[in-house]
């Protein structure tokens, strides 16, 4: 008997060390994600910004002075993104 709760304490001990090995490994991992969604975040607004000044470029320019006034709307009424 008291074998087994050496036994069953020596188990408890190993499944708290694994347990903490993974809350550290899903840690790195979140942090790995966010920074890889920064990064992300940044390369898009970059191409969006690309894409719009080549579609400005292409567009007559009565077209382009209408767009720019829609945009200044539509940033006057939508919030920023977070």
């Amino acid at each position: 008997m008291i074998q087994g709760l050496i036994q069953s304490y020596d188990v408890y001990e190993d499944l708290l060390a694994k347990s903490q090995k993974g809350i550290e490994f899903y840690h790195k991992l979140e942090k790995n994600i966010n920074s890889l969604l920064e990064r992300t975040r940044g390369f898009c607004k970059i191409q969006q910004e690309e894409r719009q000044q080549v579609l400005a470029r292409l567009k007559p320019k009565g077209e382009r002075e209408r767009e720019r006034e829609r945009e200044r709307e539509r940033d006057a009424s939508c919030p920023s993104q977070a």
